[in-house]
């Protein structure tokens, strides 16, 4: 078993890595954060980058600011936009996280922006961490795919789901999503759920992602998905609800409001939701976009499985790959931590594989760094 040691928050919640989030409020205080966290350890930017305010925005920023992995937020501010900059710093603060803020305007413009921005990081940098043993209990884990081929069904996804069992089964979390590739797989699901709520809710929210795609006449499945040899959105589905494994289904989380899971086991984040508005949220539009939402909810870290490629990474949660075709692997090794190709060349078994995948989520968990954290890929989408 891996010695996990975390990083203990005021509200009890324990982290894999203690980073410092640049928190910028509109896209004119973008650059300014990112010269800020360049020159800062452990440190990566995420923001809302209209000069419009936005509940669900602000939301989403103060779920992945919640997050166990981020020790301290600086918020950045140009000083003119509709977001309540300073009071979502406070927000932040009444969280128990240590936060800071910066108006770029009131600073005296981009040099005295970033100076001040250094200084006040690496002050909240230096505030002590108690450190906490982990186990794999303690862990939320993200199951993502995207850049899918046929071998994200046939060997990555089905092999991520026996690793996924494996830290259920040990009393742990794991969460996964995209019900906009859940399509056709309504019936699996509902006999999966562990209570009959828990089926209506699921099947609710792909009726949902499946309303949301013939209004807006989008599907998840790219002209990328279909040189690698997918068909049909069925077809993607049917490879993508491998990764989940085969537990029972206990938990349904809601877009929104990226719920923290309440208990252990498997959940289904439903990004596709409706609010007294109307319609909003678009599911997992983009690789970014689908890591970034479970980070939202909590997630230590992410596996995400891939078939012809993907750099997409996080600062908030690790995210590790998977590469189902050998092919791919080979040519893009250095973003790519397992090799589960080995299992379409016939070298090693699902079930191999799945062992690999689960040491690599306890080596994660414990401090060693993805592929993507090695290239510094923190993408974000809000």
């Amino acid at each position: 078993m891996t010695e996990i040691l975390g990083f203990r928050r005021a509200d009890g919640q324990i982290g894999i890595r203690n980073r410092l989030l640049v928190l910028f409020t509109v896209v004119c205080a973008e650059e300014v954060s990112r010269r800020i966290a360049y020159q800062l350890d452990d440190a990566f930017i995420a923001g809302w980058r209209d000069c419009t305010s936005n509940a669900t925005a602000r939301r989403k920023m103060l779920r992945l600011a919640a997050n166990p992995n981020i020790g301290a937020v600086l918020v950045l501010s140009l000083g003119c936009e509709s977001t309540d900059s300073a009071g979502l710093a406070e927000e932040i603060r009444a969280m128990g996280k240590p936060a800071d803020f910066i108006s770029v305007q009131a600073a005296g413009g981009t040099r005295s922006a970033v100076a001040l921005g250094v200084e006040k990081g690496r002050a909240l940098q230096a505030l002590p961490v108690e450190r906490a043993p982990m186990t794999v209990a303690d862990l939320i884990v993200g199951v993502e795919c995207g850049g899918s081929d046929t071998t994200s069904g046939i060997a990555a996804n089905p092999a991520l789901g026996l690793a996924a069992d494996r830290v259920v089964n040990a009393g742990g979390t794991v969460i996964f999503e995209e019900t906009n590739e859940l399509l056709g797989c309504e019936a699996l699901l509902a006999r999966q759920a562990a209570t009959p709520t828990v089926a209506a809710e699921a099947l609710a929210a792909i009726q949902i992602a499946r309303d949301w795609g013939a209004r807006t006449n989008q599907r998840a499945i790219s002209s990328g998905n279909i040189e690698g040899g997918l068909t049909t959105i069925e077809e993607k589905s049917l490879g993508a609800v491998c990764k989940a494994g085969s537990t029972p289904l206990v938990g349904v989380l809601h877009g929104g409001r990226w719920e923290r899971p309440t208990r252990p086991g498997l959940h289904l984040l439903a990004p596709h939701y409706v609010d007294a508005d109307g319609w909003t949220g678009g599911g997992t539009i983009s690789d970014p976009n689908g890591v970034t939402e479970l980070a939202a909810c909590g997630a230590h870290l992410v596996v995400f499985t891939t078939g012809r490629g993907s750099v997409t990474g996080s600062g908030v949660a690790p995210v590790l790959k998977v590469c189902g075709n050998p092919e791919t692997y080979a040519r893009m090794s250095e973003n790519m931590d397992i090799n589960a190709g080995a299992i379409v060349t016939g070298e090693k078994t699902l079930r191999e594989i799945g062992d690999e995948i689960y040491t690599a989520i306890l080596a994660t968990a414990a401090g060693r760094l993805t592929k993507a954290e090695e290239l510094e890929h923190f993408e974000f989408h809000i």
